[in-house]
């Protein structure tokens, strides 16, 4: 079965995408069949459909880090035929398949369903955007502020600049790792940002 996807390739001209035909059996192996129906644009597409090897190694490619739809087909697991789902993150996009083809295949861990009164357009609309913006706005825990000596409200920043060092292939952008750092410098919390970075698990 073919389908329709958006597909990055390396040409003589460097990386370029268009729409075209990829089959089913294309896909990599997972648990679930999702058909997306919505996804969304983020800074880590335009890298992936610009050729960048830090955030994908091998070409053709199909971007797409975020992805709504309804399940396909599924096997033993907790989704099933027509269940609604999201997949944002974990590999999705970059060295995966990703949303910007009308299929994709995961792991069943990947999703989540999509939540009572939110579409999958609007899911998609606040995409791993969102859900970053989410996650800087959450309350540094007793622990992490225990791990580096910090007050609640210096561990909550501390959060706040670590969702800010961009992480890609597990490498640090380092203008980004720059900016962040100047900034912990000019708060007296340049050793905290390191010890929390050191000692705490952040999501």
């Amino acid at each position: 079965m073919t389908f329709k996807a958006l597909i990055t390739e390396k040409t003589d001209d460097g990386y370029q995408s268009r729409v075209g035909d990829k089959n089913l059996e294309d896909l990599p192996e997972g648990d679930v069949l999702v058909r997306v129906a919505w996804s969304s644009l983020n800074y880590k597409d335009a890298l992936s459909a610009s050729g960048n090897k830090g955030v994908t190694r091998s070409f053709p490619h199909t971007p797409g880090i975020d992805a709504a739809g309804v399940v396909e087909e599924a096997g033993d697991g907790p989704f099933s035929v027509g269940d609604a789902v999201i997949c944002t993150g974990y590999d999705l996009g970059m060295n995966t398949s990703g949303g910007y083809g009308d299929y994709i295949r995961v792991p069943a861990e990947w999703l989540a369903p999509l939540p009572a009164g939110l579409s999958a357009r609007d899911a998609m609309v606040l995409g791993t955007a969102g859900l970053t913006a989410a996650l800087r706005r959450r309350p540094a825990t007793p622990r992490e502020a225990h791990a580096a000596d910090l007050s609640p409200k210096q561990a909550e920043m501390v959060v706040i600049l670590m969702a800010h060092l961009a992480l890609v292939d597990g490498e640090l952008h380092q203008a980004e790792e720059a900016v962040c750092h100047d900034f912990a410098q000019a708060l007296g919390l340049r050793e905290q940002l390191v010890g929390v970075s050191h000692e705490c698990d952040f999501p």
